[in-house]
């Protein structure tokens, strides 16, 4: 099975002795490409560096996590994301509202979040939509995009549970449109998601 791994932390130094075994084995296990999230402007320069050494197989993003909210500078990291979506940065991230640490005050990350920058018309970057989206997803249990990030592609994720029953990944699917099939791909990756749970549960 093909897969691409959305959510990597190949720039993360921990991995600067193995980056190469690791990359090697994604490939051999079936990955399609990687995405490499640059977390905060010096990560995402360190990401788009192996993206440049990966060619065609690492991908980049450019963000500030939600954690880093207190140090963010408009004028400095609007401009420093703008920049490296110029240059390959396929996605804005990894950025958002993370209520579960409040490693930031929520004031201060629902400040961040409203200054980043839209991909498209429909990148989503008010915080209370960001919120209401957010609860939906937890109502529902998958969650969609509709051309946040690209025109023309929508997309629908489900969650892998662990074997504490938490979220350890997530799986989903890139699609040109979701109004007739997707019922059917929640019910396709749901089933996919819980054999990778059983494995990774194991």
């Amino acid at each position: 099975m093909r897969f691409i791994d959305s959510h990597a932390h190949l720039a993360d130094p921990a991995f600067d002795d193995d980056r190469d075994a690791v990359v090697s084995r994604a490939r051999e296990v079936g990955a399609a490409a990687v995405v490499s999230i640059g977390e905060s402007i010096a990560a995402a320069d360190r990401a788009a560096l192996i993206a440049s050494s990966y060619h065609g197989f690492v991908f980049h993003t450019a963000g500030v996590h939600p954690h880093d909210a207190g140090q963010f500078d408009a004028a400095r990291d609007i401009d420093a994301i703008r920049r490296h979506r110029e240059f390959g940065a396929v996605a804005v991230g990894e950025c958002g509202l993370d209520y579960h640490y409040d490693h930031s005050p929520r004031e201060v990350q629902r400040e961040v979040f409203a200054h980043l920058p839209r991909v498209t018309a429909y990148s989503i970057v008010q915080p209370g939509r960001m919120a209401a989206e957010l609860e939906r997803v937890r109502q529902q249990g998958y969650a969609q995009t509709s051309e946040e990030m690209s025109l023309g592609a929508c997309s629908v994720a489900v969650p892998v549970f662990g074997p504490d029953a938490r979220v350890v990944a997530a799986v989903g699917i890139v699609v040109p449109s979701l109004k007739r099939d997707k019922n059917r791909l929640v019910a396709a990756l749901q089933v996919a998601a819980r054999g990778i749970g059983r494995t990774v549960s194991g």
